[in-house]
Order: C-alpha cells, then structure tokens, then sequence
C-alpha cells in the first residue's frame, strides 16, 4: 500500500464552516477510519502523526472540536484520558461520560456475577468507573 500522504488526507475531506476537515472515508463509532500498515486506524491519530509527528508515549490524540469525523492537525492535540474525560464537561457536553458512568454505578454484579460493593470495588483514576477486584485479581493471575 502506497503510504499517506498530507496531500492524499487532503483529498478525502471537506472543510466545513467551523474549519473541521470532515472525513469522507470510512467510520468506525462515527470515528474516521483508514487502513494502515495493516491495520485500521483512526484517521485524526493518523493525520495528527503525518502533519505534527509522533504521539508521545502514554499520550492520545484528542480534538479541541469534539468532532469525531475531524481530521484537521489545527483541531487536534496531545493529552491524557483525564484531559480528554475534563474537555467533555469544559465543553458541556458531560452526557457522554455521564451515561457511561451511570450505567456503571447502576450495576450490582460484575459480569462474572461477582458483588460490585464494598472491598471488591476498584475504582479507576483515569475513567472514574467501578471495576470488580476479583476478576481484576483473577486477570492478573492467568497471564
């Protein structure tokens, strides 16, 4: 396969009024897609790494636009998963993490029917979901 190039990028967009270049391609969750070095990937990650370079290790590429078809390097940005959890709610937009979130602390049992209360709760720094502690436990054990 013929590498991607900014110009290729270039030409499967259409920038619309905010300046967003919206992906005319493939979509995966509304997320743009394309097939690369075997693999699909997510193309504002992609385009990010052809306009600006590599994404720092322990990092991911977020959007200041919240537009999940956006591929513009202007509208994309190193951060952390907090970073990107803080921008949904900067930007009123906390339904996202708010449905998810919900749906978790609504569960009383963990899919392995484990209780998801007291001891056997973890709760995860970076996305604030609960986490069952024995099957935690158990993941660690059969690797």
């Amino acid at each position: 396969m013929t590498p991607i190039t900014k110009e290729w990028l270039e030409s499967k967009v259409i920038i619309d009024a905010n300046g967003c270049w919206i992906w005319q391609g493939a979509t995966s969750n509304g997320y743009a897609q394309v097939w690369t070095d075997g693999s699909s990937q997510r193309c504002y990650r992609v385009s990010y790494i052809c306009y600006k370079g590599p994404v720092k290790p322990g990092l991911y590429v977020l959007h200041k636009c919240d537009v999940k078809r956006c591929i513009n390097p202007e509208h994309l940005y190193e951060g952390t998963a907090q970073q990107n959890r803080a921008d949904l709610f900067a930007r009123g937009d906390p339904e996202k993490v708010y449905n998810q979130n919900s749906y978790n602390k609504s569960l009383t049992k963990c899919k392995r029917g484990h209780p998801l209360s007291g001891d056997n709760v973890y709760l995860n720094p970076s996305s604030g979901s609960r986490q069952c502690k024995a099957c935690l436990k158990e993941r660690r054990a059969n690797k």
